[in-house]
């Protein structure tokens, strides 16, 4: 069990040093083994998310954050990011119910993410 828990942990860390340098394809194929050894983690799902943001899978990390929302209806962080990644699906009315939701719980930075989506959404 430490075994594996170790070998959770490289992966996650690999991957997580994969996708800050933008090698996406040994990024998602260290959360891939990472995610069959420990597949709640919540690390993984938060990192992952935020790797598929930034990979351009946006659809990929809804479910990651979807996941941790479900998992923690109380955190903002999970919400704030859901908004993000709907923003990028062009779900603008999503995305703004999710940032507005963020913000009621907290989420300081998600004003600014409110105000472009509001502009977004009045433009159309």
């Amino acid at each position: 069990e430490l075994k594996k828990e170790k070998n959770f942990d490289a992966h996650l860390n690999r991957g997580i040093v994969y996708s800050i340098k933008k090698e996406w394809e040994k990024a998602f194929a260290d959360f891939e083994i990472a995610s069959k050894l420990n597949p709640n983690s919540d690390k993984l799902h938060n990192n992952r998310g935020f790797a598929y943001l930034e990979s351009g899978n946006p659809n990929l990390a809804a479910k990651d954050f979807i996941y941790l929302i479900n998992k923690y209806p109380k955190n903002p962080s999970a919400y704030f990011n859901l908004a993000i990644a709907y923003q990028k699906q062009n779900k603008f009315s999503e995305a703004l119910e999710y940032a507005r939701k963020a913000k009621s719980m907290g989420q300081s930075n998600a004003d600014n993410l409110i105000e472009q989506l509001l502009k977004t959404v009045a433009k159309k």
